[in-house]
């Protein structure tokens, strides 16, 4: 069945419609019967809905203005026999982001009971601006992320007496790949902390304000002039204040001299990702800013960062108060109320916390071993993974939400091992392929509106497609973008490094940004005669290579992977300096960086003496330590290179991540500075470090595919000082099982369970037994 949605006509509000704009459209429409009931909807930029007065959880996805998605659901328990209301509340963003590319303001939106259309939009539906939103405030919260909003719900009711105009939107919507996310029930939250405020002026940002406030603590008792003792909850360090529901009131603001209000700072108890929510009592007019951070290393929230501003602002009715809102998706653990404009009237918190949003998924592959480390740092890393992908991969909730070519090749990689989220991955693929400049590159986010590219992260792009093949089985994404692979691959070799016409330059200029990682020279490395960007490209050659070879090319799949395989030694012969014992970045440089010898270690190839002398540099803290967003390579390069090397491998990890778990993190840091990297902006939950679920599935279990699909795959686990492990893989044929222990002679023994029709290739020289599902 076509979408019913193509019925419908896309419409917006006549005339100059400015970015940061809120808009109200409403139509009553009547339903003799309900037989089940379909809603297909799609805006520009996002969208809350309600039909007869009852919120529908249904999210817009972020996409580009010519390739356009809706989004489907059944909404007949919404519905009533007889006349019916329904409201949209559209926020058009209207500015270029790197989550957003501006596109026409639009709604268009249908529902219907079989072909029965019960309402569509039209030229018969009117709107206004929403009364409660400040119009066009365009406070960025980050530049990459959109605009911080303010909400007054003491404003008068919007009522919609403007005409719609029919909309000139371009592209042919699609109904999205991406499930809808669940929305959760909001979770016990804790007060962590409270107090009274001094606050000097009104800055330019509410984040600014919040910022330089003077916050003076207070007990308890002193704060509040009523609270529920079942609320305490006592720790053997601290005491805990609940918030479920029971409240907490301040006592009058004129007992508190020279104070204009309150603070408090909620604990999430984990980072979260969702819908801020709020429940207080307050006279007409209390302000409230929200605050959002992930931790409170400032000892409060670090509302303003440089040119970020973490915080919005409530303006509160008369009596009880309730909000969310579902406009933007917020990333933190803490939320910080800065409560003003208090004065007359009762004061008091119910509840303020988070709607949590999760993306559906299948069941988590188990994994068991002896090492309690192990299974923490595994756990901790799948959480991370689910708190960084929504309507797609994301790199950081908290500041950017952006997807990029390389944080999401991480992410698909690792995740495959944990749950086998192929469709979810391909459309993540899909939708960065779209991002391609025509040329060269792909854009550094999608669907985000960036006037430059990072080179390497489009050869991640490519090697995540071939990924995505093995483990999937399916050949559909290679297929459709098998052309423009091709286009980028062949430019790309057809640019000479200077002076070399054996190795190849990524380009520079205004729109090329030369980022490998946060680490000195590698953040921003310009010279076109350099090694990591040679070793990429090998990477995505060798990948187009293999893809080609499946899907029927072979001549053109030999060629490539031949080229890649002289890219490699070529590098070598540039770049390697016995002097050094390792790979150098550029020519001309005398230093070393963990994260080249990785790479060059997953491709190539060296002489025993060269390999024991690397070796040597990564266990004497000779070189650059790599960073957590390449960790990846670290353990797939020790791995291809014998017994020495493959037992740094745990170890190293347990350096590196080890402090992190034992901070008490709830999910994974960015770098290892955490909070005061990047200026004080550093991200605490960054899934391009959940490198444990690969390192569990394909290291300690030994799983991984050898033809598309898991059709051929190998077992081979390694056992890194641990006596036995077990766990599973997901394959599109179902879990592939594995278990195996050393026995008294510290051999190894193993037991493979896989889905039928799948081979599995082991050693000959390890006891085994395979057996289907």
């Amino acid at each position: 069945m076509s979408p019913m949605i193509h019925q419908a006509q896309p419409v917006f509000a006549a005339g100059t419609v400015l970015p940061d704009s809120y808009y109200v459209f409403e139509k009553n429409f009547e339903v003799q019967q309900i037989t089940g009931a379909v809603l297909e909807i799609a805006a520009d930029s996002t969208f809350e809905l309600q039909i007869n007065g009852k919120l529908v959880p249904i999210q817009q996805l972020a996409d580009f203005p010519d390739s356009r998605t809706f989004s489907k659901i059944n909404v007949a328990e919404y519905l009533q026999c007889g006349s019916n209301i329904i409201r949209c509340n559209v926020h058009y963003i209207g500015d270029a982001f790197l989550t957003y590319q501006p596109g026409v303001p639009y709604l268009q939106l249908i529902i219907y009971q079989q072909s029965e259309v019960l309402v569509k939009t039209d030229l018969s539906w009117r709107c206004a601006l929403d009364s409660a939103y400040t119009q066009n405030l365009q406070c960025k919260l980050t530049r990459q992320l959109g605009f911080v909003y303010e909400y007054n719900a003491n404003a008068p009711a919007t009522v919609c007496e403007q005409a719609v105009a029919i909309a000139p939107v371009k592209g042919v919507l699609e109904l999205r790949k991406v499930p809808q996310l669940n929305i959760l029930s909001a979770p016990e939250t804790f007060l962590q902390s409270f107090g009274v405020l001094k606050r000097c002026k009104e800055e330019e940002t509410f984040a600014l304000s919040c910022m330089r406030d003077f916050c003076a603590p207070r007990r308890i008792d002193e704060l509040f002039a009523e609270f529920d003792r079942e609320q305490v909850t006592e720790l053997y360090t601290s005491r805990r204040f609940k918030l479920s529901g029971k409240e907490f009131a301040f006592k009058p603001i004129d007992e508190f001299p020279g104070c204009d209000g309150y603070y408090v700072i909620v604990d999430l108890q984990k980072e979260s990702t969702g819908y801020i929510t709020l429940d207080l009592t307050a006279p007409a007019g209390t302000v409230i800013d929200i605050m959002h951070g992930e931790h409170l290393d400032d000892g409060r929230v670090r509302s303003f960062v440089g040119f970020r501003n973490f915080t919005d602002r409530y303006i509160c009715r008369e009596g009880r108060n309730t909000f969310t809102t579902l406009h933007r998706r917020y990333g933190c653990r803490y939320i910080e109320l800065h409560i003003t404009n208090v004065s007359g009237g009762r004061t008091a918190l119910h509840y303020v916390g988070m709607n949590l949003l999760e993306v559906p998924l299948d069941q988590q592959a188990e994994f068991c071993c002896e090492d309690s480390m192990i299974l923490a740092h595994n756990q901790l890393a799948i959480d991370t993974l689910k708190l960084c992908m929504h309507e797609h991969y994301e790199d950081c909730p908290w500041r950017e939400q952006g997807l990029y070519g390389y944080d999401s090749r991480n992410q698909m990689l690792f995740g495959y091992y944990v749950w086998g989220n192929y469709n979810f991955a391909a459309a993540a693929l899909d939708l960065l392929g779209k991002s391609f400049d025509g040329e060269r590159y792909l854009t550094l986010t999608a669907p985000g509106t960036v006037g430059r590219s990072i080179p390497v992260f489009t050869m991640a792009w490519i090697t995540a497609i071939y990924e995505h093949m093995m483990h999937s089985g399916s050949t559909e994404l290679f297929e459709k973008y098998r052309l423009q692979i091709d286009k980028i691959l062949d430019r790309a070799l057809s640019e000479k490094a200077p002076g070399c016409d054996e190795l190849y330059a990524p380009g520079s200029g205004p729109k090329i940004w030369n980022f490998y990682e946060w680490c000195r020279m590698m953040s921003h490395l310009d010279e076109q005669l350099q090694s990591p960007y040679n070793l990429y490209l090998a990477e995505a050659l060798q990948a187009a290579g293999a893809m080609h070879k499946f899907t029927g090319s072979a001549e053109r799949g030999e060629f490539l992977q031949a080229t890649s395989e002289k890219i490699v030694k070529s590098v070598k012969k540039y770049f390697f300096d016995p002097a050094l014992n390792g790979v150098k970045v550029t020519t001309g440089s005398n230093e070393l960086f963990e994260h080249v010898q990785a790479l060059y270690l997953t491709h190539g190839e060296l002489e025993t003496t060269e390999l024991d002398a690397l070796l040597n540099k990564f266990d004497g803290k000779n070189m650059h330590e790599l960073t957590f967003s390449a960790f990846f390579y670290y353990l797939r390069g020790l791995l291809r290179h014998g017994e020495r090397a493959q037992s740094m491998l745990l170890p190293r990890l347990r350096k590196t991540f080890d402090p992190i778990l034992l901070a008490g993190a709830t999910s994974l840091w960015e770098t290892a500075d955490g909070s005061y990297d990047f200026d004080c902006a550093g991200s605490l939950c960054h899934a391009w470090s959940s490198v444990y679920p690969y390192f569990c599935g394909s290291i300690l279990l030994g799983v991984k595919p050898l033809e598309p699909g898991f059709a051929r795959f190998e077992v081979s686990p390694l056992p890194c000082g641990l006596t036995h492990a077990s766990g599973e893989v997901p394959t599109p044929q179902g879990m592939i099982k594995v278990s195996w222990h050393l026995d008294q002679e510290q051999k190894m023994v193993v037991t493979v369970q896989k889905p039928h029709g799948l081979q599995c290739v082991i050693s000959e020289n390890i006891q085994h037994n395979i057996s289907d599902c």
